[in-house]
């Protein structure tokens, strides 16, 4: 693997439940990709989703539920030919936006749980995430600094890490703290919520006025968003030059 090993001893088991978008339909990405899940589409010789679920085991969690819509059923083929037969996985009849995904793969849940949006990769420290969250008195945004945030929302905090508010997608070229994609989510924050919604446009707002939303910043050596086709091409350069590199 290219960014799962993970160095030393395994980590013992989490039990915490981690949900991965993974229904997402993927419009953004490149025509050669169309007739994949975003989730199955390949960086460095594997699906972005055989990523997430190796570096998360690599952390010792395997309480792993997808969220599943769009072409489940090669996700689900997937899994099954792949031997991630102990990965659970909720399909969605209509859309629920990506809130009502979550909500929906975890409505058993009644302890502080973990989301990971479905086209990142990342090397999070999820345990680090977790205790971010105080036991569960936060809900938790991980966050992450970049020097350029033209084309995405930036996150405003003050001083002790709570989330205020979330600036618009401007074009300008500077520099910021943007959504990371991996969030500790409270199963109470959820069930105030309508059937389908928005994390990022309902919730997130929501919690972060009333004061129960912090940041945990993503200190790794690496994070990428896969979801655009210009997006998707930085990684897979990214990681055959690791690749060549290593060679």
């Amino acid at each position: 693997a290219l960014l799962l090993a993970v160095s030393g001893a395994t980590p013992p088991e989490h039990g915490a439940l981690i949900v991965i978008l993974a229904g997402g339909k993927g419009t953004r990405m490149p025509a050669s990709e169309q007739h994949l899940p975003k989730s199955l589409v390949e960086v460095a010789g594997k699906p972005i989703l055989e990523h997430q679920l190796e570096f998360l085991r690599g952390q010792g969690f395997r309480n792993i539920r997808l969220a599943l819509g769009h072409r489940a059923d090669q996700v689900i083929a997937w899994l099954r030919e792949k031997r991630f037969r102990d990965v659970g996985y909720v399909v969605e009849e209509e859309p629920r936006g990506t809130g009502g995904g979550i909500r929906h793969a975890a409505l058993d849940e009644r302890k502080p749980f973990l989301a990971l949006n479905g086209d990142i990769i990342a090397d999070f420290d999820v345990r680090a995430a977790l205790r971010a969250s105080g036991g569960g008195a936060y809900a938790v945004m991980t966050g992450v600094e970049l020097r350029d945030v033209s084309g995405m929302g930036v996150i405003e905090c003050d001083e002790h890490k709570r989330v205020c508010r979330f600036r618009e997608k401007g074009a300008e070229q500077i520099g910021g703290l943007i959504n990371a994609g991996l969030y500790v989510l409270r199963p109470e924050d959820l069930r105030a919520m309508p059937d389908a919604f928005s994390i990022e446009y309902d919730l997130f707002p929501r919690m972060a006025s009333n004061g129960s939303f912090v940041l945990h910043e993503h200190t790794g050596s690496y994070w990428f968003d896969c979801g655009t086709p210009e997006r998707l091409a930085q990684v897979r350069d990214y990681f055959a030059y690791t690749h060549d590199r290593r060679a």
